[in-house]
Parts: C-alpha cells; structure tokens; sequence
C-alpha cells in the first residue's frame, strides 16, 4: 500500500502502455497530412464503431479477470480460472464479429456512405476483434503474474507491429483508411499469438462454467456502465452525421477530442498498477488513507498536465495539420476539463468495486448518457458543435458526481476537501481560457494562467506530501552564511 510500490510499477507496466498511447497519438500527425479532412473523420466514426464492439462484446471480461483472479490462484484453480475467461471470450466476441459482418451494409449507408471500400473496411473491424480481445486479457494476466519483462515484450511488439505497417500501408502504399485498419488487425494478431505462446502451461482447452458462475455477472453488471460511458465519449460523432454534420466538421471535433489522450494516457498507465495494489489492499489497515492519497496525487499532476496541453494546443495544431483544422483549438480545454473529471471517477468511485455494488456504475453512467444526448439533440440546430461539447461535458460531471456520492456512501474515504475544491476551480479556469486567448492578449500574458494551475495544483495535493517536498528542497539549499 505504499505509494513507492505505485511509482516503481508505472515505470514498467505504466511505461509500455504509455509507449503505446504515445506512438498512437504520434500517428496523429501522419493520418491528418495523408488522409483527406474528410477520411480522417470517417476514420474517426470506425474507430469508435470498432471501440463499441470491443467494449459491448468483450463483457468486461477482463475487469472480472481482475477482480477474481486473486481468488482463484488462492483456491488453486488458476489454469481453470483462466481458460474459461479465454475460450469464453472468443466464443463471444465472435458473435459480435459475425453480427457486424453481416450489417456492415446498412452501417455504411447511413455514415459513410461516400468512403471508398466502405463495407470491406466494417469487416476488417469485425475481425479484429477476437484477436484484440485477447490480447487485452492475457496482457491482464500478465501483469497479475507479474511478468514485467513479457508484458513489455509483447506491448513493444504490438506497437511497432500496428506503427510500422500504418506508416508502409498508409503513407507508402496509399491505402488510405484501410491501411490504418490492417495495420491495426496485423498487430493485434501477432501479439495474440505471442501472449498464447508465452501462458501456453496455463491455458487448458476446456470452458467451465463453475469458474465463470460468480466472475461473469460481476463483470455484466458492469456492461450498462460500459455501454454509457461509449455513447458518452463517441455516440455524438453517429448523431452529428445524422443530424447533418459533413464528415470534415466530424474530423475537426474529432482531432479537437483526440488533445484529451494526453490525459488519459497518463491515467491508463497509472491504473495498470493501481487496480491490483488497489484490490490487495482492500479490508487492510490504512487502505482508506491510501486510497485518499493517490486521489490527491492524481487531481494535482492532471492539473499540471491539463494547463501544459491546453498552453500549447494552438501551436500544435498549427504544426501537425493543415489550417482548415485550426478551429479545433478552442474546443481542446473543454475535452481536457471533461477528460480529467471522468478519469478521477476512477479514484472518486472505488468505493462501488470494493463494496460489489457495480448497479452504481451503471446507474450514473446511463444519466450522464442520457444527459449528453439530451443536450445534444435539443441544442445542435441552434448551437452546431458546442452543444455536442456541452452535452459530452455534462453527462461527464453528472457521471463523475453521482458515482462520487454512491460511492462515499457505500465505503466512505477522506479525500480532502480542498483537492476536491482545486478541481473544480481549475476547471472553471479552463473553460475560460479560450474566450482570454481569443482578445489577442501578448504571449506575456499567460504568465497569470500558468501560476495559476501550479497554486492550484498545490491545493489539490496532499498537504503531507507538499510539506515533504518543501522539507527535502529547503535541505538542498545551501546554509546562510553569518555575516560578521
């Protein structure tokens, strides 16, 4: 429950998913110069298709994997416990497979329809999704294992395989928004294959459903929430084309969208060694201190973080993509305020995991759907784009708060009340920043912003911790010399 322990694991599990994240946004660039405005925005609304499968036929096996795999190690039914998970899995997500496979021609129809290859490009997602799938479990039980250096092996793989055939297929070859997605089902297979080779002695060629009896509903109930959370993040780029959106406007929202991957790359590589120190420590002495502490760590990096990406998110764009995408700038810190508040949901709603009661997730994630898509569908006529911005913010702080409440209810945790306080003043002063940028103020003049988020930052953290950090840089500095 140390917080060293943290830190000493990001560097390895934290740092090959950061590897991953980071060569992902890094093609960013490549897609927005060789694809057209309009391919990058059709590209775009089959990435969050192929999101939605995954996620919806996945059935969150891999968070039951997490949950129970302890349990099943300590009633020695570990190779079970596994195989089960995995054959059930591709079972699964091969109905899902097939189920898009045979719709991929009215999908098409109604979003993309002018997209070149259009019906084959469904069909490659519908075969990814096995091999993604499996990819994304066994990388979960290699991290339980504990097996730094054959997780690290098998991200690099997964990456420069997925990197270097985008750059052949799209760049070279010219194969536009079907490079993207071979490249994509290429890595997730070889990767496959080498995670298959390397938990070969723990995976027998049987289902049992014993071991599925109490995991799978855990897992289940978490599909709802799942299901929410997509439709919170991705459902308005469907309901922007149906509501009459060209897929060039879709590209700009979606590039303005992608800025918020800066945060979530540093929390996903965060989580992967929080969730199993996280879960070890539930029912010991100080897992509530502990689990404060890193809520607070979390809110004063992000918000650190979040001020350096939206300083620098106009020049950025200015560098990466043609000039017809500059009106994305100004959308970038309401994604980053939206993106920081529904990854502290993480933090802010670990009381639901520890206490089973995942109805919670669901419950708060369906009204912060309903809530965006509320917003959305009764302001675009009026309010083009930004009620598609304030319908997705809304349904993150309404999912964030209820999920908050349920939580501190079920298992309650001291989190300070100034960090909570910090993260919301930061995100007024977010959203404000591009109405300032807009009045044409000198570059002097975000001096004010930057000294800003750093206060706030430092409200946000754990005071304990802020006075060990004073305490150590004051020891650093040299004595006063007496004058005489």
């Amino acid at each position: 429950m140390k917080i060293k322990s943290l830190i000493s694991g990001m560097f390895v599990y934290g740092g090959i998913n950061a590897l991953q994240k980071t060569i992902s946004v890094l093609l960013v660039p490549i897609y927005l110069r060789a694809l057209s405005q309009g391919d990058f925005g059709a590209l775009d609304i089959l990435l969050s298709l192929k999101a939605f499968m995954i996620l919806m036929f996945m059935l969150q096996i891999e968070s039951s994997v997490s949950r129970f795999y302890y349990q099943a190690e300590r009633n020695h039914q570990l190779k079970e416990f596994i195989s089960s998970h995995l054959w059930f899995l591709a079972l699964v997500l091969g109905c899902g497979g097939l189920l898009l496979l045979l719709s991929s021609s009215y999908f098409v129809n109604y979003f993309i329809p002018s997209v070149k290859n259009n019906t084959l490009l469904v069909m490659i997602i519908g075969l990814t999704l096995i091999p993604r799938g499996w990819t994304t479990v066994l990388l979960v039980i290699l991290r339980f294992k504990d097996w730094k250096f054959k997780f690290g092996v098998a991200g690099i793989l997964d990456t420069l395989t997925t990197t270097t055939l985008a750059v052949i297929l799209v760049v070279i070859a010219r194969w536009g928004i079907m490079g993207v997605l071979v490249g994509q089902l290429i890595g997730a297979t070889v990767t496959s294959v080498y995670l298959l080779m390397v938990l070969r002695r723990d995976i027998l060629f049987k289902i049992s459903f014993e071991n599925l009896r109490e995991s799978l509903p855990y897992g289940l109930y978490l599909v709802p929430a799942i299901f929410f959370g997509w439709a919170q993040a991705y459902l308005n780029r469907f309901l922007m084309r149906l509501s009459g959106f060209e897929l060039e406007s879709i590209a700009i929202y979606a590039l303005a969208f992608k800025f918020s991957l800066f945060i979530t790359l540093a929390i996903s590589a965060f989580k992967l060694i929080w969730q199993p120190e996280a879960m070890k420590a539930i029912g010991k002495e100080g897992s509530r201190d502990f689990y404060a502490r890193v809520f607070h760590m979390y809110t004063s990096a992000m918000l650190v973080m979040g001020g350096v990406v939206i300083l620098f998110a106009k020049p950025l764009i200015r560098i990466i993509a043609p000039p017809s995408y500059l009106p994305a700038a100004t959308l970038v810190p309401f994604f980053i305020v939206a993106s920081i508040i529904g990854c502290s949901g993480i933090f802010l709603g670990f009381g639901i995991s520890i206490s089973k009661k995942t109805f919670w997730s669901s419950f708060s994630v369906f009204w912060g759907a309903v809530v965006n898509a509320a917003i959305l569908l009764l302001g675009v006529n009026h309010y083009g784009v930004w009620a598609v911005v304030a319908g997705y913010m809304g349904g993150i702080v309404l999912t964030t708060g209820i999920s908050f409440l349920a939580a501190h209810s079920l298992y309650e945790i001291p989190y300070q009340k100034a960090s909570l306080l910090g993260l919301l003043l930061a995100s007024v002063l977010f959203c404000c920043y591009p109405f300032f940028d807009a009045m044409g103020f000198p570059n002097w003049s975000c001096l004010p912003f930057i000294l800003s988020v750093i206060l706030l930052s430092l409200l946000s953290a754990d005071q304990k911790d802020v006075r060990k950090v004073w305490q150590i840089f004051m020891s650093q500095l040299p004595p006063a010399k007496r004058v005489t």
